[in-house]
């Protein structure tokens, strides 16, 4: 197993004694992988390709402790027929929640009224940003996380559009959302929050096309996954100041920018190291925050 932060003592204290259980400390990857193992618990650090697969001759089970399972490559499982799990409901409070506290920091400018402070500059000219309230929200993905941001930004007075192809009636009735296509949701609303998992389908959802139909003082959040949006494009689209701003807890490459030093031990293609070098360019433009995937 490859574990998130304070799950290996709870984990030796649930699993049977009678199971050979190993837990590793790093992702893992096909050297450091017992090869007689049949159940393969995994975070989203650890990706599980055609390598791992072809180690793996006894693999019976993947269960990735975490909602998103796109570090799987769900192609071989299918042909082997190995059942893959999730936690579908982990996470959905401290997400939502993490995602407004980046609304908020985003529209009002917190991160540089704390630095203009620390820098001894205690004046507010230039830092108060705008307000939340009667500001229309675009919500891309209703499921369990986007439902808990939709209640909880509803206390602020904010109008909501949303794209999901599944529907929830209930949402629409109870905080008067209203349901349309991503094309209506993009154009006019005043922030875009992405809530969707990442597979084939979804990448790439915000594209230069998306970004280029937004508001120029639209703001754009993303807590889910990293390539929901395609940096080459955010970085021009901020650049070029067609949208107001971003704020990202997730991003592409996170593997690259949490481990630079990988660029010297592995074979990344040129596509990987641009996606990279995007990232850092995001990173450092003055109209984002981006924090490090800790929102869960």
């Amino acid at each position: 197993m490859s574990l998130a932060p304070k799950l290996e003592s709870f984990l030796k204290e649930q699993l049977p004694k009678n199971c050979k259980t190993t837990i590793y400390s790093d992702p893992l990857n096909k050297e450091n992988l017992e090869e007689n193992t049949e159940i393969l618990g995994v975070f989203t650090d650890s990706k599980i390709n055609s390598d791992i697969f072809s180690a793996l001759h006894n693999l019976k089970l993947i269960v990735v402790l975490a909602t998103g399972f796109d570090n799987v490559e769900l192609e071989p499982t299918k042909q082997k027929d190995i059942p893959v799990c999730n936690v579908p409901k982990y996470g959905n409070d401290t997400v939502s929640e993490y995602t407004i506290g980046l609304i908020i920091s985003l529209l009002r400018k917190i991160p540089e009224a704390i630095d203009s402070v620390r820098s001894g500059e205690f004046t507010y000219r230039g830092l108060r940003g705008t307000e939340l309230y009667k500001k229309t929200v675009g919500v891309i993905g209703t499921g369990d996380i986007g439902e808990r941001v939709i209640k909880k930004l509803s206390n602020f007075g904010v109008d909501f559009l949303a794209f999901d192809p599944y529907k929830k009636e209930k949402l629409e009735e109870k905080y008067d959302l209203k349901y349309c296509d991503k094309q209506k949701v993009v154009e006019n609303s005043d922030i875009i929050t992405l809530h969707c998992p990442l597979m084939e389908k979804t990448k790439y959802t915000i594209d230069e096309k998306e970004l280029s139909q937004m508001k120029e003082t639209a703001f754009l959040i993303n807590t889910a996954r990293g390539a929901l949006i395609r940096s080459e494009a955010l970085l021009k689209a901020l650049q070029d100041g067609e949208i107001a701003g971003a704020a990202l807890d997730v991003m592409e490459e996170e593997n690259i920018l949490s481990d630079p030093k990988t660029l010297y031990q592995k074979n990344f293609n040129q596509e990987d190291i641009e996606k990279t070098l995007y990232s850092e360019l995001i990173i450092d433009h003055p109209n984002t925050i981006v924090t490090p995937h800790n929102a869960f």
